[in-house]
């Protein structure tokens, strides 16, 4: 990976959303795609819930509700109080029956699409495994951070009186790069797999932080990972059987009074096109998890961590900083 050339906690220097607009609208596209080939317009003509056509179709509720939320979103489904329609848009040109059926414009293209209609199947799985962590995987997650999530978090964790922070589980490093660059005082430790780290650390040095963010490996589930910590990152690992014992593990290694950083997807974001497609997105690849603030809220209080609050959004993308208690229970 070339160095990006800026500081990581700063906007891009070069604006990327004319590519991220033809992402997203490869998203839609396939999204109607896999509309098309269940159905979906045909069984809505008349109003009716996601679980009423989940049970038509023979598709998972849950993610029915997330494609049909797009789908209103992308002009094809109108939503009044629960139920969704066709709307005249999809009615003349999505149904088969109609003399002016586009339907064979939209057939499924890329993975993203298999991805979805394995999603919707009621056989798949809902806990799915954990990735294979290839540098390439990593970079392409951290270089999707930097177009603003990353620096979200940054701005909104204050950390001038810190000295020590641990990045848990901190994948492609591009979060301790950016905490370190903002914080010339600040030392990173960024715990995770021990090939992931050293995937890391590869990237740390590319930005020639190696004197103040080190790497080290193990099994953050298993093994120890430290204490005396001024700050704990968390950026998008306190999920499934992972949180309770992690929140746990955090509270061990954090000073009195010091600061919880999450970086977590949630549910209660505004309602429009692009949450829409991001949500669809995470439940296409295999979450499940989109939880409130006020849920992060009690997981938070139950493990002992005060004045949860909501310090920053990106999207469906939630910056949660708490203070850790005494670690006295």
């Amino acid at each position: 990976m070339e160095k990006i050339g800026q500081t990581l906690y700063q906007p891009l220097e070069i604006d990327p959303t004319p590519l991220t607009a033809l992402s997203q609208n490869r998203q839609i596209y396939e999204a109607v795609s896999v509309a098309v080939s269940l159905g979906v317009f045909k069984h809505l003509r008349t109003p009716g819930t996601p679980g009423e056509l989940a049970g038509k179709l023979a598709i998972d509720g849950d993610v029915a509700y997330y494609l049909l939320k797009l789908l209103a979103h992308a002009g094809c489904l109108t939503e009044d109080r629960g139920k969704f329609s066709a709307t005249p848009l999809a009615d003349a040109y999505l149904h088969e029956d109609s003399p002016f059926y586009l339907g064979h414009e939209f057939t499924l293209t890329c993975e993203y699409g298999r991805q979805l209609l394995a999603a919707l199947s009621p056989q798949t799985p809902r806990n799915t495994p954990e990735p294979e962590w290839t540098r390439e995987r990593l970079r392409q997650i951290g270089v999707f951070g930097m177009m603003g999530s990353i620096q979200s978090t940054v701005e909104a964790a204050e950390l001038s009186a810190a000295r020590r922070l641990l990045d848990l589980g901190g994948g492609h490093g591009f979060y301790s790069i950016a905490f370190a660059q903002k914080y010339p005082q600040l030392e990173v430790t960024l715990f995770d797999l021990p090939h992931v780290a050293s995937y890391a650390d590869n990237f740390v040095r590319e930005f020639s932080l190696q004197q103040r963010v080190h790497t080290r490996g193990g099994d953050f589930l298993a093994d120890d990972i430290g204490h005396g910590f001024d700050a704990v990152l968390c950026a998008n690992v306190l999920h499934s059987n992972k949180r309770d014992v992690l929140l746990v593990k955090i509270r061990q290694a954090i000073n009195p009074g010091g600061q919880l950083i999450i970086k977590t997807r949630i549910g209660d974001v505004a309602d429009n096109l692009e949450n829409a497609a991001t949500k669809l997105l995470w439940q296409a690849k295999g979450g499940r998890e989109l939880f409130s603030f006020a849920e992060w809220q009690g997981f938070l209080a139950s493990h002992g961590f005060r004045n949860a609050e909501l310090a920053g959004i990106s999207g469906i993308y939630a910056t949660i900083i708490a203070q850790a208690g005494g670690n006295d229970g």
